[in-house]
């Protein structure tokens, strides 16, 4: 029998996985005319390992750590401000790269 293979199917977690919703809207306020990409919601569904499990996994890029999450909103309120317009953005190290698909898709 299979001892380490036994032991791993006791102790791991039955769902390990996750989606994360994310649905950003325009803040009150925007500018005349307001920024490209402005005009209505946008919604993020990503996939990954849970967040309570996130300290004990052997890789961080596996799930969404909070401090994106924050940084994720506070882009979408600069960019929906005209802010970050024509800026080049590097996304280094954030978990699911919520940061990044967002300022794609703005």
């Amino acid at each position: 029998e299979d001892i380490l293979g036994a032991m791993r199917a006791e102790f791991e977690e039955p769902d390990r996985h996750e989606d994360f919703d994310f649905t950003f809207e325009p803040p009150a306020g925007l500018p005349d005319p307001p920024p490209p990409g402005f005009s209505s919601s946008l919604h993020l569904r990503l996939h990954g390992v849970r967040r309570d499990l996130g300290q004990t996994l052997s890789s961080t890029g596996l799930t969404l750590w909070r401090a994106a999450e924050h940084l994720a909103r506070w882009l979408y309120h600069r960019a929906a401000k005209g802010h970050l317009s024509g800026m080049r953005v590097v996304e280094l190290g954030a978990g699911l790269g919520l940061c990044s698909l967002l300022l794609c898709r703005l």
